[in-house]
């Protein structure tokens, strides 16, 4: 599970690091939460990647919109491709959530105690993230998303019994191509790499 991240590097230097031509328009944040406006990075026209914010809790295209049912803020690496949410969505349209650290929460009889999570030699990763496109009869559209998890690695599973998925910036290109099949990324989708 992954319930909060933060994203506290400048816009400069996340255009660097995913190769985007134009620099996102993004402020700093330390506590980025559930239902929040949070970046992501897809495959824009030709080999260009664009930058773009969405709604964290996934609704599907054809759900009936915000506010009805449950927030899909992570989906399960290992059954995605048979539910029917993120079926679509990890097909065809899949994204890259920039992120600086993450929070987990470990149960400690009554509380629970938080822990921030971030990599030793690098200031900014990608989830591996989903997105789709919700219209509404006005015509209104939001674009959501949702964080791939999957089993821990052995120094996370002291804290929690998921994690989020990692996509190495060598795979960042395999897995924004929306005409790469889901067997293609499989080995993509259990990556626990810290």
């Amino acid at each position: 599970m992954c319930g909060r991240f933060s994203l506290r590097v400048p816009p400069e230097d996340i255009a660097e690091h995913f190769g985007l031509e134009v620099e996102p328009s993004w402020e700093p944040r330390y506590n980025l939460a559930p239902t929040q406006d949070v970046g992501i990075v897809r495959a824009g026209p030709g080999t260009k990647r664009v930058f773009d914010l969405a709604r964290w809790g996934l609704l599907p295209a054809g759900g009936p919109g915000p506010g009805h049912g449950p927030v899909l803020i992570n989906a399960r690496s290992e059954t995605a491709r048979e539910k029917s949410p993120f079926r679509l969505p990890l097909e065809h349209r899949r994204c890259l959530i920039p992120a600086d650290g993450f929070y987990e929460w470990r149960r400690r009889d009554r509380w629970r105690q938080p822990y921030r999570i971030a990599l030793r030699d690098s200031d900014l990763f990608s989830f591996a993230g989903l997105w789709d496109e919700w219209h509404a009869k006005t015509g209104e559209r939001l674009i959501s998303c949702t964080i791939l998890t999957t089993v821990p690695n052995p120094l996370l599973a002291a804290i929690h019994d998921r994690m989020p998925v990692l996509v190495p910036p060598i795979d960042y290109e395999c897995w924004l191509d929306g005409d790469s099949s889901v067997s293609k990324i499989s080995h993509l989708l259990l990556l626990a790499r810290w």
